[in-house]
């Protein structure tokens, strides 16, 4: 239980004094737990089947419902709920959702693996039987994935502002608790810092890397805390230094931190969320808005403030988007397709069955999505809305606040497709590249890559930058019009269509596998031209990508006989594939995340050891890559994946070809290494979009004039190095990926790469 400390206690302790608090602590928290250490972190399948069946044949059928939680090997934090009844042994996947929610199966979403197991204590709920109170035991549940833990001494200092000594040496100890762990009533200490505007305690959690958008057990984040008890340093503080989202809802009614201090009279927190540019109207579940709960509640102030806020006009403008009735959703899909790999575009269009309802349509990672926008007539004006989001005055307001913040929506809004330009260019980018001479813009962190860029310089730059050396003097040397650039796709297309003829007899040396031995599970993965299925194949989960256009057969193929040819710890291995009748499935390992969305989600769980480890294994997977004479042509920090935090895997081969297949110096593994480069930077730089708003021909003319990309604040310097020398603008003085590998393996601060060559070999 937290005490309530006077605000200014004495500030006097020292550090062996907090040495033998924080031990205490832990030998008090071991012995509460007992009751709940049945997580088994390393444990597989067969070890768990074990476990289990020596204790129910000791026990006997006493034991029905023994159960065990273990770390799911395929999937980044997911769990799996092992239990036997009967003599028979069951395996669950308890699906990870947001912060600490999961769900077994196609059960409720349950906030807590620790109430998860209660839930399935009190009834079966599909289940063989109820879990038993009596279990395999280990260890503790994780911390973070826990809604409720055990007070220990860094909640208690958090709770004093005058005890931030304490909480210094606390966090400096190597006894100290994880600084994620929830207390008796299932708040963290970043919690209980923001309900007593603990400012410097505050900071120095988040300097500690404390996960500022973690939930409560009451659903609340550290903001939504801070807003409620009007903690205005902290929420300032959270707001400008700790990127914590303020659009993060409360899942149990959907409320923002605005609707927390709106609701408390807290007028100088409605004042700072408001001049962050947040939306004024932001709705519960019960469909109130901020303005709403000041009334209800009879706080006059504040409901002055929320009444008479004007917010700034939109910088969007309407014709930068709106299209009109005749853009169909066939019609906004051609349109989209030609910028199916720029993640974020979107347009706007009218319907014509309804005046008052627009249409958002956007493409997101290769796939279509569609949004009515609503428009609703109350007694101040009109407004404008998504499905349970905000209203909005304006249509240019909706785009602008879904330019910062999902809200819902799969990803950001990046770059509109004008119904004055776009129209005429979509035929053209409406084939089987990935051009497109308008870079993503990225204004937060979206789902996008550094591929785009990376392409573009391909191929905008390719015979300049590869073949000529051109004076930074002259700046009318670098001249690409339409023309030149028709003239490289149709050079690039032919080359493909040489390529295709073999693909057919190459693929003869994948396995053969047959669809009987093949599971299909849930889709995790969907585009326009094949589905990706979570299955299993020989026991295994893997990842089954289906084939749903035959027209793309021949690329199909290729790519998988491609991926045949690597034998290779880094790079993403294909099991076989499926040809039946018109069926035609690859099967690959399946994978958690790629390192970008893992950057982006999770950047707080990702250390510099991660990312010195990554970078050597990339380097391990192209330079077998380099040696197979393969050039990937679109190596991207989005398409690096993860297996697990200390395994990465090199994938998406559509683009690749053998270097034999080329006479053009402009497609050699030199092109790798300076997309590499940039693959590095934005690892260090955790996920910031390279040139930021620069479009091709203004990233020409910076690199061409000397300039390169500044070093990334967690990026050391001897890595950086690297990346300098990967975008030499002369391609021989680039290193190889064999280098590139000696230099990470010779590197003191690189020796993990080790462990994974010696547990491949």
């Amino acid at each position: 239980m937290i005490k309530k400390f006077a605000k200014y206690a004495p500030n006097k302790i020292s550090a062996k004094e907090v040495e033998t608090e924080l031990i205490r602590s832990r030998e008090e928290t071991l012995k509460l737990s007992q009751d709940s250490n049945y997580y088994h972190e390393s444990v597989d399948r067969s070890i768990a089947e074990k476990l289990l069946k020596d204790y129910y044949n000791k026990y006997g059928e006493t034991l029905d419902g023994l159960f065990l939680i273990r770390k799911c090997s395929a999937s980044l934090g997911d769990y799996s709920l092992s239990m036997i009844c009967k003599g028979v042994c069951y395996h669950y996947r308890v699906n990870h959702s947001i912060d600490a929610y999961y769900v077994l199966d196609d059960g409720p979403l349950i906030h807590g693996l620790d109430e998860l197991i209660k839930h399935y204590r009190l009834d079966p709920h599909g289940l063989p039987c109820r879990l038993s109170t009596r279990f395999v035991p280990n260890s503790i549940l994780p911390s973070i994935s826990r809604v409720l833990g055990y007070t220990n001494p860094l909640h208690l200092a958090c709770s004093c502002v005058a005890e931030v000594n304490k909480v210094k040496l606390i966090l400096k100890s190597s006894n100290k608790p994880d600084i994620n762990e929830k207390d008796d009533f299932g708040r963290t200490a970043l919690h209980i810092a923001c309900e007593y505007d603990n400012i410097n305690a505050l900071e120095e959690l988040i300097e500690a890397n404390a996960i500022v958008n973690i939930r409560a057990r009451d659903g609340s984040t550290p903001l939504h805390t801070a807003a409620e008890f009007g903690s205005i340093q902290c929420l300032e503080y959270l707001l400008k230094c700790g990127r914590a989202n303020p659009m993060e809802r409360n899942m149990t009614n959907n409320w923002v931190p605005l609707h927390e201090a709106a609701s408390r009279d807290h007028y100088t927190c409605v004042n700072a969320l408001l001049n962050y540019g947040l939306p004024d109207k932001p709705r519960t579940s019960d469909n109130q808005t901020p303005l709403d709960l000041a009334i209800e509640c009879g706080h006059k102030r504040t409901a002055q403030i929320l009444r008479n806020f004007i917010p700034i006009e939109s910088r969007i403008k309407m014709n930068e988007f709106l299209h009109d009735a005749s853009v169909t959703r066939e019609k906004a899909k051609q349109l989209l397709d030609g910028y199916k790999y720029d993640n974020g575009r979107y347009l706007v269009r009218k319907t014509q069955r309804d005046e008052n309802i627009f249409v958002l349509s956007l493409m997101f990672n290769e796939e279509f999505f569609n949004y009515e926008i609503c428009l609703k007539d109350q007694s101040n004006g009109r407004y404008y809305f998504i499905d349970d989001g905000p209203y909005f005055r304006s249509l240019p307001q909706l785009i602008e606040h879904y330019s910062k913040y999902e809200d819902g929506l799969p990803g950001l809004l990046t770059r509109p497709i004008s119904p004055n330009v776009d129209i005429v260019r979509s035929s053209f980018n409406n084939n089987n590249t990935k051009f497109s001479n308008q870079p993503v813009t990225r204004q937060t962190s979206i789902l996008s890559s550094s591929s785009l860029q990376n392409q573009q310089l391909q191929d905008i730059l390719t015979k300049q930058l590869m073949q000529t050396s051109i004076s930074s003097n002259s700046s009318n040397n670098f001249k690409m019009d339409t023309l030149s650039k028709t003239n490289l796709f149709k050079s690039r297309t032919l080359l493909n269509e040489n390529k295709r003829s073999a693909t057919n007899q190459l693929s003869r040396k994948l396995s053969k596998i047959s669809i009987n031995e093949i599971q299909l599970q849930a889709i995790i993965g969907e585009g326009e031209f094949g589905t990706v299925y979570k299955g299993t194949y020989n026991g295994k989960q893997v990842a089954v990508k289906r084939l749903k256009d035959s027209t793309a057969s021949n690329d199909f193929m290729r790519e998988a006989d491609i991926m045949g040819t690597f034998n290779n710890p880094c790079i993403l291995k294909i099991f076989g594939l499926v040809q039946d009748k018109n069926c035609l499935m690859m099967v690959q390992e399946l994978m958690i995340c790629s390192i970008l969305e893992k950057l982006w989600n999770s950047p707080n769980e990702v250390t510099e050891n991660h990312l010195k480890l990554w970078s050597s294994q990339i380097a391990l997977g192209m330079q077998h890559m380099e040696e197979q004479k393969i050039v990937h042509r679109d190596l991207a920090a989005r398409n690096v994946l993860l297996a697990s935090m200390s395994q990465i895997k090199i994938s998406d081969f559509g683009l690749s070809r053998s270097t034999d297949a080329f006479t053009n110096a402009y497609t050699q593994t030199t092109e790798d290494v300076w997309s590499y480069g940039i693959t590095l930077w934005e690892m260090f730089s955790y996920g910031d979009q390279p040139y930021g708003n620069m479009n091709g021909s203004e990233v020409y003319m910076y690199i061409q004039s000397g300039q390169r990309l500044q070093r990334p604040a967690s990026c050391p310097k001897n890595t950086y190095k690297v990346m300098l020398q990967c975008w030499d603008w002369e391609e021989d003085k680039r290193p190889t990926f064999r280098e590139l590998n000696q230099f990470f393996q010779n590197d003191n601060d690189y020796q993990k790469t080790l462990t994974v060559l010696k547990s491949f070999r």
